[in-house]
């Protein structure tokens, strides 16, 4: 029986978009994702493609020895272990999509928009289940958490006052909402038919009631509706339903901003203050170290200052501002419009670094889908 070359080719790229994003408390998950599944992904990209232009190898190369020599003098000024098995697990991410990424210059832009919508369906649907899972249908929060179902810890899903909040298949909210908002501009960037996926994925942000996803998808919602009586009014609509249902959730996180108990923004004015107190810093970065039992409570928030400030942070003023420069440079020079570049701005609040699993994939797919055919 002949297979659908077509059809095989659309479940490789929903299983792409599924293993970059995948991200929960489970280490059967986390090894199996680096160990088996993405590896099993670049195998099967040379089994479809196997050929790879010496031009990109070089890269690779370069890439791989300047990076490791970067980490390896951030490494002199840390007292920190984890710095060079988060590096490593970085440099992993970025060269495993981009070898993979060649497929999909080999497939049609209709078939990796039906992958997409797919996908931001099939998430949407399980923050949908989270949601009415625990409000409507009294489940507990382990009941309907992912990461627990697969023999993990529970997911950072409750807030302050112990409100449950759906994270979908990520470890948190916030990582919940990049990961979704970088899936809804990828399938901006190809199509503006606003159909039932891209409602579906907007609703799903709301639904994990993030305060940074509310403004996110909000500023989406204003660049991708702005055209067009019937957009209007449905934004109108969408806008008057989520002030509505989530109104506490808005103004509760209002009176905490900037408080003693707001502690998502007071690590980040830790860790920026960390940043500044040493030169070495200041010019090769401190690296992604990622927040564990032997490192101080304000790396929860280290690399969670936006991209623009993450890149400085992480890779120093040397480094992270030619990788600033060399984006922008990019951005205002690629072939998008004035919205089709904000929105490509937009997931770079919450994707902040390679560190984060779809990091890598969402700029390469920005950087390609610049170059193809919109529908």
């Amino acid at each position: 029986m002949k297979i659908n070359t077509n059809i095989f080719l659309s479940i490789y790229v929903f299983l792409v978009f599924l293993f970059f994003t995948l991200d929960l408390n489970s280490s059967y998950v986390f090894y199996g994702n680096l160990v088996l599944f993405i590896p099993a992904l670049i195998l099967f990209r040379f089994v479809l493609y196997p050929k790879i232009s010496v031009k990109k190898l070089l890269f690779i190369m370069f890439l791989v020895v300047f990076w490791e020599t970067l980490v390896f003098i951030q490494n002199t000024n840390t007292l920190y272990d984890n710095l060079i098995v988060n590096t490593q697990r970085s440099i992993f991410l970025f060269v495993a999509f981009f070898l993979i990424s060649d497929i999909f210059d080999k497939v049609n832009i209709k078939s990796i928009l039906a992958s997409l919508n797919a996908y931001i369906v099939f998430l949407s649907c399980i923050v949908i289940f989270q949601f009415l899972g625990f409000y409507i249908l009294g489940l507990s929060s382990s009941a309907v958490d992912i990461s627990v179902l697969l023999g993990g810890q529970l997911s950072r899903s409750y807030y302050m006052d112990g409100m449950y909040r759906p994270t979908g298949l990520m470890s948190e909210p916030a990582a919940f909402v990049g990961a979704q908002v970088a899936l809804l501009c990828l399938q901006y960037l190809i199509s503006k038919k606003n159909d039932i996926p891209r409602i579906f994925g907007i609703l799903s942000v709301l639904l994990s009631m993030s305060f940074a996803g509310f403004i996110i998808i909000g500023l989406y919602c204003l660049i991708v509706f702005s055209k067009g009586i019937k957009n209007i009014i449905f934004l109108g609509v969408l806008g008057l339903l989520a002030f509505v249902g989530l109104e506490l959730v808005v103004k509760e996180r209002l009176e905490i901003l900037g408080s003693d108990s707001d502690n998502s923004n007071n690590v980040k004015i830790e860790a920026i203050n960390y940043f500044i107190s040493d030169p070495m810093h200041i010019l090769f970065g401190y690296g992604n170290i990622v927040r564990n039992q032997s490192t101080p409570v304000f790396f929860e928030g280290a690399t969670d200052i936006t991209f623009f400030l993450a890149s400085i942070a992480i890779f120093g003023v040397i480094v992270g501002g030619l990788v600033l420069l060399i984006f922008f440079y990019w951005l205002f020079r690629s072939n998008y419009t004035s919205k089709e570049k904000m929105i490509v701005l937009l997931p770079l609040v919450k994707l902040t670094n390679p560190a984060l699993i779809f990091f890598s994939g969402f700029i390469i797919l920005a950087i390609k889908f610049s170059k193809r055919e919109r529908l």
